[in-house]
């Protein structure tokens, strides 16, 4: 029986659509040059969407970070 390669295999994986890589607070704490208790507390305040939480482990997805991060993105006028 004929073993499938890696190549292959990564192949097939890739086909099932493309799935970012999560990214974790420290990461986007240096991509923006901010503290991590900055991205903890966008994430507790609904400013960034949290993308995989399992514990105390919080992954977050770039792009989606990066989209509410926008400067031209429509901001709520509510206050508490």
């Amino acid at each position: 029986m004929p073993q499938e390669n890696s190549a292959s295999a990564n192949n097939d994986h890739a086909s099932h659509g493309n799935i970012e890589p999560l990214v974790t607070a420290e990461c986007l704490a240096a991509t923006f040059q901010v503290s991590v208790r900055t991205v903890h507390n966008w994430a507790n305040s609904g400013a960034i969407p949290v993308a995989l939480r399992i514990g105390k482990v919080v992954r977050f997805a770039m792009s989606e970070v990066t989209l509410a991060l926008r400067p031209d993105r429509p901001r709520s006028t509510q206050t508490i």
